[in-house]
């Protein structure tokens, strides 16, 4: 199987495709001259195609993915657009489901439209500088952009900016705010994933404590001890608890089933003991605090009435 494609010429002009065309190019551009294509199976033009809806929901119909936005495949972000989009919708949805308040269901397109927008943007950018192929444009792209690109650090920076991973939802409606200057990933920001090993010894790594619809608090050192046991009346199957140590908790601590040993979540989250940070269940943090009333009275607000969250003072 293979696939080529033929670029306007210098004056802007596409030729029809044909396997005549598509030999030439193949030949070309492979060198192979003992190879013949025959049996084309689809031959199309294709037009740069960009547009998004301007709300995601219309009543009971919820868009995603394709539904809800096209753009250029430059950086190939649309399948990595499209699943953070459901996974965003969906915990949603089987919250509401659960008993949470419809009104959850609103941050979805809060959260996700101007997502959307800025990758349509820059997708739309990425296929004009690589496609621009007339006069001023075509001399930047050959000349200083395609240069560019070659440099490591270049192609570092861009695939940073195209997985995705530094989306944020710092203002939504889902995040409570630092209430002071915190350094490492701030509410809103995307959790790091972090290993360790649990109480026994065995491999574990934050992602695995994390997978799932579920809410996760984790409390960094023994210090978050208390504030643990406080949370832990929280339904099972809505939000869990998780202890991160640098070492093994001791004795005295044994009424907290998951830990996570091991310095990189510290590290990583760069907190102080003492830290508790909620973790929504798409991986999103949202909240970072030392008091545990703060987190109940956020997942109450979000949740209930699906469970009457509460904390003992």
């Amino acid at each position: 199987m293979a696939a080529l494609q033929v670029v306007p010429g210098p004056d802007g002009s596409v030729p029809e495709p044909t396997l005549d065309i598509f030999r030439e190019l193949f030949t070309a551009r492979s060198g192979r001259a003992d190879v013949v294509l025959d049996e084309a199976t689809w031959l199309s033009r294709y037009r740069f195609n960009a547009r998004m809806v301007d709300r995601y929901r219309y009543g009971r119909v919820y868009l995603a993915g394709d539904a809800a936005h096209v753009h250029s495949p430059a950086g190939g972000q649309g399948m990595n657009t499209g699943i953070q989009d459901s996974y965003n919708l969906g915990w949603k949805l089987a919250a509401v489901l659960g008993g949470a308040p419809v009104d959850l269901l609103d941050s979805y397109g809060d959260e996700r439209i101007p997502v959307a927008a800025r990758v349509l943007a820059d997708s739309s950018r990425g296929f004009q500088s690589v496609f621009a192929l007339r006069g001023v444009r075509r001399f930047v792209r050959d000349h200083l952009i395609f240069p560019l690109v070659k440099h490591p650090a270049v192609m570092a920076r861009l695939l940073a900016k195209t997985n995705q991973l530094a989306i944020a939802y710092p203002d939504s409606a889902l995040t409570l705010r630092c209430e002071d200057r915190c350094r490492g990933p701030r509410p809103g920001d995307r959790a790091p994933d972090a290993r360790g090993v649990t109480a026994d010894g065995t491999p574990t790594r934050l992602f695995d404590l994390t997978r799932g619809t579920h809410w996760t608090v984790v409390g960094f050192g023994e210090e978050a001890a208390a504030a643990l046991r406080e949370l832990a009346d929280i339904s099972d199957d809505a939000v869990r608890t998780c202890m991160a140590t640098d070492n093994a908790p001791g004795s005295d601590h044994t009424d907290i089933t998951r830990t996570l040993i091991g310095s990189e979540a510290r590290r990583l989250f760069r907190v102080q003991p003492g830290t508790l940070v909620l973790i929504r269940p798409d991986g999103y943090l949202a909240a970072r605090t030392r008091d545990a009333a703060a987190i109940s009275a956020h997942l109450t607000r979000i949740l209930a009435p699906r469970k009457a969250l509460a904390t003992t003072t």
